[in-house]
């Protein structure tokens, strides 16, 4: 089943290549399904495909830069002037 609650039980199992299949094939991507492929790109190291994506989940869901902010998922990214500036 291609859902956000299947990619994130993938990506806590360390399935990465699994739940890039399940987020790309979930046929109406929301703020969530976003957010997920930012965590997925964080965490194999594809810092501007991390951006891109959260950006995608802001312009979806406003209120997830809170989150992001201070979410660990994207600790690599807190020193990068462009999360900085897109999580304001």
């Amino acid at each position: 089943v291609n859902t956000n609650s299947a990619a994130l039980s993938q990506l806590l199992s360390k399935n990465y290549t699994e739940a890039a299949q399940t987020l790309a094939q979930i046929a109406t991507p929301d703020a969530t399904t976003e957010y997920l492929k930012a965590v997925l790109a964080a965490r194999t190291g594809q810092e501007a495909t991390a951006i891109q994506s959260l950006k995608n989940a802001f312009a979806k869901d406003a209120s997830l830069k809170e989150r992001a902010k201070r979410d660990l998922e994207f600790l690599s990214l807190f020193n990068n002037d462009t999360f900085q500036s897109i999580v304001k």
